[in-house]
């Protein structure tokens, strides 16, 4: 069984992009599973309440305290195709590859601003406690060195590896409706 997580605080999104997302993987991911939204705000019988809320963005990093095989989608995302692909490595921690979408430079100036080359609307894992554990023992220290996950994952050394698919891309890619998973970051569509 394979659990699949999305994340929903604040106002930010309303609840109709859990409905919707939910009904996407419903219909796009054949194998066994069991949906559930992590939440500030539980209503439905698949949320799962927060009980420690840290700040913004980085609520995200309490999915990584559930085990199991396990997928998160952020809830700017849009399922076009099947997503089986992505069930299939549950050992190592998966993220996506943004290099695609982003200048290819790695360079101090690159380093120094905390950017990053991963993405985290799209995770796998099987066990990421210790992602979690490391990242929560110092919370107040990342909330000031990063802006989000992405660049703490990035930057402190977390070992991941990339989904190996040109079917995950971003908004920016000009045929990004003809792949399986677009991301929006921030920029999504009124559905």
């Amino acid at each position: 069984m394979i659990n699949v997580f999305c994340l929903k605080c604040d106002k930010k999104y309303d609840r109709s992009f859990v409905t919707k997302l939910k009904d996407s993987v419903n219909k796009h991911l054949t194998k066994k599973h069991k949906f559930f939204c992590l939440t500030d705000d539980p209503k439905e019988k698949w949320d799962i309440p927060i009980v420690r809320k840290f700040p913004d963005v980085w609520n995200k990093m309490h999915i990584l305290n559930y085990i199991g095989d396990s997928l998160y989608f952020d809830l700017d995302i849009e399922i076009h195709n099947n997503i089986d692909f992505l069930a299939d490595d549950f050992e190592h921690f998966t993220v996506v590859d943004s290099r695609r979408w982003k200048k290819q430079k790695e360079d101090l100036g690159f380093k120094v601003s905390n950017n990053t080359f991963i993405n985290s609307s799209v995770m796998r894992w099987s066990f990421a406690q210790d992602i979690y554990q490391k990242f929560a023992n110092n919370s107040d220290t990342y909330f000031r060195l990063y802006k989000g996950i992405d660049r703490f994952i990035y930057n402190e050394n977390i070992t991941y590896k990339y989904f190996d698919t040109d079917k995950i891309v971003s908004w920016k890619d000009k045929d990004y409706t003809k792949k399986v998973i677009t991301l929006y970051n921030g920029r999504y569509k009124n559905w």
